[in-house]
């Protein structure tokens, strides 16, 4: 639980550096493309995290904040790739709307939690 607000902490930091455009604390997270995820998505940001995986040493007090920052930039790196994934699913054509894909109902909506799963579940190394 602690892991997860420590992420919803650095994603509050990282979406006040993009609308003040100061990036000092968080220069590596700038030049990412988010999508529509830091507006309407940070829980579902968390939880793409926590389907890759978080480990008994992400958790420590010597690795948290050094865990935080790569997992988020692991996922956000690639959250624009999954919002275009997302609106290809014919699971999720309830959200097209005259304007495009309804992404502030789409992040509460039924389908949001197998995206997530199926997008960023790890790859077997075998």
């Amino acid at each position: 639980m602690f892991f997860a607000w420590s992420l919803l902490k650095k994603l509050r930091s990282i979406d006040n550096a993009q609308a003040k455009d100061n990036w000092e604390k968080d220069k590596e997270f700038e030049e990412i493309e988010f999508g529509s995820g830091l507006r309407y998505g940070k829980m579902a940001i968390i939880s793409a995290v926590g389907v890759q995986g978080i480990t008994n040493e992400d958790i420590s007090s010597q690795k948290l904040t050094e865990s935080v920052s790569s997992k988020l930039l692991f996922v956000l790196q690639r959250w624009a790739v999954f919002e275009d994934y997302a609106k290809t699913r014919k699971e999720n054509k309830d959200y097209m709307i005259d304007k495009g894909f309804d992404l502030d109902n789409y992040y509460k909506g039924r389908t949001i939690n197998s995206d997530i799963r199926d997008f960023f579940k790890p790859t077997d190394p075998s």
